[in-house]
């Protein structure tokens, strides 16, 4: 599985640590598509997911990564729930559209200090 993450996103990255930290079997990988020459702008907007010649986005791509990590395997039984409430994909639409994004470089000034006192 070939998970596309953002990786100007902080959140996207810390997503990306906590799942490495708990893929045992290894079977994420993981690839920015900001290093990608070209990529779909839909990457830009969720989280892409490509798995036994699907793509999978969005809410539907946090389910398939946790179809594949035994730890988050309880969970499933919720997030299905969410999915067919149909709350999943509107919780995940409004983080994804609320994240920051900071691309690497192109910080200046006082605006990306985090040590702002």
């Amino acid at each position: 599985m070939i998970v596309y993450y953002d990786g100007d996103c902080s959140m996207c990255k810390t997503s990306k640590t906590a799942w490495q930290k708990v893929d045992w079997g290894r079977k994420l990988t993981f690839q920015s598509f900001r290093e990608l020459s070209s990529y779909a702008k839909a990457m830009e907007k969720s989280l892409h997911v490509f798995h036994k010649g699907k793509w999978f986005q969005g809410y539907q791509a946090l389910i398939e990564i946790a179809k594949q990590l035994p730890v988050m395997w309880l969970l499933l039984p919720f997030m299905y729930l969410v999915k067919w409430s149909g709350l999943g994909e509107r919780i995940y639409q409004f983080t994804a559209k609320n994240r920051k994004i900071v691309p690497v470089g192109q910080c200046t000034g006082d605006a990306c200090r985090t040590d702002k006192t």
